[in-house]
């Protein structure tokens, strides 16, 4: 190793003279100090040494203490020592007279009787140092091969050695240190420092290097294997999570990853989400296929009114159905099962409840039976009658009519079919499912009865009309015809009773009564609240009563008769009609028709002595007005008329005056006596200033009086008097 001596010279400057038993204390000084390696090849100015002499301040030391100030760049202090010199000048150095004082930074010595016994010249207080070295180690981070420690000096430039290592699916990207410092393959390094390391750190120090892998990416194609859409590729990065893709799409089937095989065989790439399964470790371009999961989907079968058999099965798309038992139903043979009703769309089961196809539906599904409905014939047996009919051809649950007979047998009518059991059938009639087997014949027997006529007659009144007559066999039930009616006549049945079942030729005859009706008098305004009622018999004429009429008045009128509407105005009947025959069938309402009185008004002038005023023919419930006067009288005034205790004016309205019929009612003038009311002037200058203004009265009327236009020297007008008294004491 080679060590660098920072010499510190410790000059003995002027030693005392020897003397016996006296202990000589040397006096140094720091002299010209060196830094140089054991070969003399490096010359350092004591200002770069880093050594720096630390003592008291007494110019005779017993004691010198040095440190360590810093350590040079690259290097590391290991310990102290001191040697003495033992000739002249500061350049001798005798190594064998070395003497280690420690490994601390700082140094204390002693000065000791050797030095002096010596004769040294001077001591010097030497630091060593060591270069600091470190190993650079290669780490191949993930990757393989090997390569080298290096051993490096902490100051020397070198250059990184060229990478070995080696990892699939990544290219060599340089060299990081623990740092992240990155540096590129083969570098040049300044020093040590680079690394981290420094000269404070121990002897011998490891540096790692850190191998960079840069992945490298690879075009992965995806195979949707029969589906459609979504991601067709995506480039994978080597040791990384495949990126995202958009899925594909098969109808009936669902999605479930992507793998290095088809069908889901090898390694999963893709999770069904299109997220990546695992990271990328394939080092060449790729294929992965789609997996598909055929679905599953419920399949109703319904029956269609058939019973048994499988309800529903589960269904895998594009692969044949399960096989399922089957339905049956009455009359029908089952013909499988279709994806719509009465065998409608697409088939998907056979007759024998085998698969006809493949599922291709992506959904949950009803599939309905198909029923052919099951034909049957009938054969026609005269069973005793004559002729021939053919066979008749039936289709199950389809009604039709049986054939119409064409048998005949002497003395019997034809009553219809019956089967083996006895169920009897009309002919003609409307039959279905008389079997249920496909291909069966059914025997039906003609079924004979005798036939007795049977008669339904009017009664002689209304000339013995034939109602009905009808045949019917033995033993059948007599339909009674619909009850015959004639106007104002009860139908009260048959003569004799009509028996229940044919047995014998017969004859009915319609028994009648004839209908009795209300007639109702109204008094129609009269004044009785209560009507009149009595009862007719239909078809026979009959009288008013003269009770009826005489429980009805009305004031002002007199009672013409009866007539069929409240507002006629001319009787139909007279008021005790007799003979009377009402033609409708029905209640009637006879209406009192009224007339009305008549009268007459006269007018009598009440000592008028001249003139007339002509009468009026007044009937009841009509108003007159009363006639202008036509009477005159000297010196009265006509002021209106008087009837009774009430006075009327000219014009006014009158009516019903009396209730006598042919009566007379009389209206009287009212007469009012004049008076006159002349103006004197008492004593006026212009006495005759008034003389013609004179005001006429009748007793009724009232007149304003007349503006005074009288004049008396010495006098205020104060107003008018009626008679000379009061005017003077007015004056």
């Amino acid at each position: 190793m080679k060590k660098v001596l920072a010499l510190l010279a410790l000059a003995l400057a002027t030693l005392p003279s020897r003397a016996s038993n006296q202990r000589i204390w040397p006096q140094y000084r720091i002299g010209a100090a060196e830094l140089q390696d054991n070969d003399g090849r490096l010359t350092v100015s004591q200002a770069q040494n880093g050594v720096a002499y630390v003592a008291d301040t007494s110019s005779l030391l017993t004691t010198c203490t040095v440190a360590v100030a810093s350590i040079p760049a690259g290097q590391q202090f290991t310990r102290w020592w001191y040697y003495y010199l033992t000739g002249t000048g500061w350049s001798q150095v005798a190594t064998t007279n070395e003497t280690a004082l420690g490994t601390a930074s700082a140094c204390t010595w002693s000065y000791d009787t050797k030095i002096a016994a010596a004769g040294a010249a001077g001591v010097y207080v030497v630091a060593d140092f060591d270069y600091l070295t470190y190993t650079l180690h290669y780490n191949a981070n993930g990757g393989s091969g090997s390569m080298p420690d290096e051993s490096h000096i902490y100051t020397n430039r070198f250059n990184l050695a060229a990478n070995a290592f080696t990892k699939p699916g990544y290219t060599f990207d340089g060299w990081t240190n623990r740092t992240g410092t990155a540096f590129a393959n083969a570098a040049s390094i300044a020093s040590g420092a680079v690394f981290g390391v420094t000269y404070t750190n121990a002897t011998t120090r490891t540096a790692n290097l850190y191998a960079t892998w840069k992945a490298l990416a690879y075009t992965v194609t995806l195979n949707p294997q029969s589906g459609t859409g979504g991601s067709a590729s995506v480039t994978a990065t080597y040791g990384a999570a495949m990126p995202s893709i958009t899925l594909p799409t098969r109808t009936g089937y669902t999605f479930g990853g992507y793998f290095t095989g088809t069908n889901g065989a090898g390694t999963q790439y893709y999770t069904a989400a299109g997220k990546s399964a695992r990271a990328w470790d394939k080092t060449d371009a790729t294929t992965l296929y789609a997996k598909w999961t055929a679905n599953t989907y419920t399949v109703t079968l319904n029956q269609q009114n058939g019973s048994g058999g499988t309800s529903s099965v589960t269904a895998t798309y594009a692969a044949a159905l399960p096989s399922v038992t089957v339905p049956t139903r009455t009359g029908y043979t089952f013909g499988g099962y279709y994806d719509q009703a009465n065998g409608g769309g697409t088939q998907y089961y056979t007759a024998a409840g085998a698969s006809a196809r493949n599922w291709n539906k992506t959904a949950a599904t009803t599939l309905y039976a198909k029923w052919t409905a099951n034909t049957y014939s009938v054969h026609f047996n005269a069973n005793g009658g004559s002729g021939t009919m053919a066979s008749q051809s039936f289709t199950y649950d389809v009604a039709q009519a049986l054939a119409a007979n064409a048998y005949v047998r002497d003395g019997y009518v034809f009553g219809g079919w019956t089967n083996s059991t006895g169920t009897a059938y009309a002919d003609v009639a409307s039959v279905s499912n008389l079997a249920s087997a496909n291909g069966a014949v059914v025997d039906l027997y003609a079924k004979w009865t005798h036939l007795w006529t049977v008669v339904f007659m009017d009664d002689s009144l209304f000339d013995s009309e034939v109602i009905s007559s009808k045949a019917y066999p033995n033993g059948t039930s007599i339909i009674q015809p619909s009850a015959p009616s004639h106007t104002g006549y009860t139908f009260k049945g048959w003569a004799p009773s009509v028996s229940q079942t044919a047995v014998a030729d017969a004859t009915y005859v319609a028994q009648y009564e004839a209908n009795k009706y209300r007639v109702t008098f109204h008094s129609n305004y009269g004044d009785d609240v209560t009507n009149g009622t009595m009862r007719f018999t239909y078809g026979e004429s009959f009288s008013i009563p003269a009770s009826i009429s005489g429980l009805t008045s009305r004031e002002g009128y007199v009672l013409e008769g009866w007539g069929t509407t409240a507002d006629a105005e001319t009787p139909q009947y007279a008021p005790a009609a007799t003979g009377v025959l009402f033609e409708d069938a029905s209640a009637v309402d006879l209406y009192a028709v009224w007339k009305p009185i008549a009268y007459t008004i006269v007018f009598d002038g009440d000592g008028a002595e001249a003139g007339a005023v002509d009468d009026i023919a007044a009937v009841y419930d009509r108003a007159y007005a009363l006639p202008a006067n036509g009477f005159a009288r000297s010196g009265f005034n006509f002021t209106g008329w008087r009837f009774g205790s009430a006075t009327y004016a000219v014009g006014a309205s009158v009516s019903n005056l009396t209730t006598t019929a042919g009566g007379t009612v009389t209206f009287s003038a009212v007469w009012s006596e004049l008076r006159y009311a002349a103006f004197d002037g008492h004593g006026a200058d212009n006495a005759e200033a008034m003389i013609d203004d004179v005001l006429t009265f009748d007793g009724v009327e009232t007149h304003a009086l007349v503006s005074n236009r009288f004049e008396k020297t010495g006098y205020t007008f104060g107003g008018w008097a009626t008679n000379e008294t009061e005017a003077a004491a007015q004056t």
